[in-house]
C-alpha cells in the first residue's frame, strides 16, 4: 500500500492561484526592500521586462479582441457587455481610489523633467476636441506603435464591421489571430508575481510607488480581459 505525499509549499504556490502568487511576490518584494535596498534594486530588470511586455502586448490585444468580437458577432447573440463594463469601471475606480489613498498616506515629491513654462495646456474645449478627433484618424500602425488607444479602437471597430461581410475563412483567421494574442497575454500575466516582486522595492515615500499602483491596475485589467474575453464572443 502506497501513501500519497502531500505537495510541498513551493509546489502548491507554483501550481496554485495567480492571486496567491501575486500576494506572495508583493510581500517578498517589500521584505527585500526593507532588508536590503541595493539587493532589491538589483532585481529591477525583472520588473522592467514585465512592464515592457505589458506595454507591448496591450495595443495589439485591444485591436484583435475588438475586431474579432465585432466580426464574429451574430444578431441576437448575448454579449454580456453589462458585467464587462461594470468590472472595468470597478477596476478603474478601485485603482484611482488606491492611488489617492496612498498619495495621502505616503506623501511624495515628483521631480518633473521639464519646467511648468515649457508645458502649454489646451487653450479651450475646441483644441481638446481637435486633439481627440486627430487621435481617431491616426494611422493604424502609428497608433499601435505609440499606444494611441482611441485610434486603435476606431480602426478595430471599423475593421470589425467591415469583416462582417467577409467570408467565414477570413473570420476564422481573425478569430485564430485573436486567440493567439490572448495566449500571449496569458503568458505575460503568468509572470505578474515576478513583476510585482520587483515592485516591492518601491517602498512608501518613493515617488515611483504610485506608478506601481497604476501598474497593478494595468495588470489587473489585462488579466480581466483574457479571463472574461473570448474573441469569438
Amino acid at each position: 500500500m502506497t501513501t500519497q505525499r502531500s505537495p510541498g509549499l513551493f509546489r502548491r504556490l507554483a501550481h496554485g492561484s495567480l492571486v496567491k502568487q501575486i500576494l506572495v511576490g508583493l510581500v517578498l518584494g517589500i521584505l527585500l526592500a526593507w532588508i536590503s535596498k541595493p539587493a532589491a534594486e538589483a532585481v529591477g530588470l525583472l520588473g522592467t521586462l514585465f512592464v515592457g511586455a505589458l506595454k507591448a502586448v496591450a495595443p495589439i490585444l485591444v485591436l484583435m479582441l475588438v475586431m474579432a468580437s465585432i466580426a464574429n458577432h451574430q444578431h441576437g447573440q448575448k454579449t454580456n457587455i453589462r458585467p464587462i463594463l461594470f468590472l472595468y469601471l470597478l477596476g478603474t475606480f478601485s485603482a484611482a481610489l488606491a492611488a489617492v489613498v496612498f498619495s495621502f498616506a505616503f506623501p511624495s515629491t515628483l521631480h518633473l523633467s521639464s519646467s511648468a513654462g515649457d508645458i502649454s495646456p489646451p487653450s479651450g474645449i475646441v483644441e481638446v476636441m481637435r486633439g481627440l478627433v486627430m487621435s481617431m484618424v491616426s494611422n493604424p500602425i502609428d497608433a499601435l506603435l505609440k499606444g494611441n488607444y482611441i485610434g486603435i479602437l476606431v480602426w478595430a471597430i471599423g475593421l470589425g464591421f467591415a469583416l462582417r461581410h467577409g467570408n467565414e475563412t477570413t473570420k476564422n483567421l481573425v478569430n485564430d489571430m485573436s486567440n493567439a494574442v490572448t495566449f500571449m497575454v496569458k503568458l505575460v500575466i503568468r509572470f505578474a508575481p515576478i513583476g510585482i516582486f520587483w515592485s516591492g522595492f518601491f517602498y512608501p515615500g518613493n515617488h515611483r510607488f504610485l506608478h506601481t499602483v497604476g501598474l497593478r491596475a494595468t495588470a489587473g485589467r489585462a488579466g480581466w480581459l483574457y479571463v472574461t474575453g473570448g474573441a469569438g464572443g
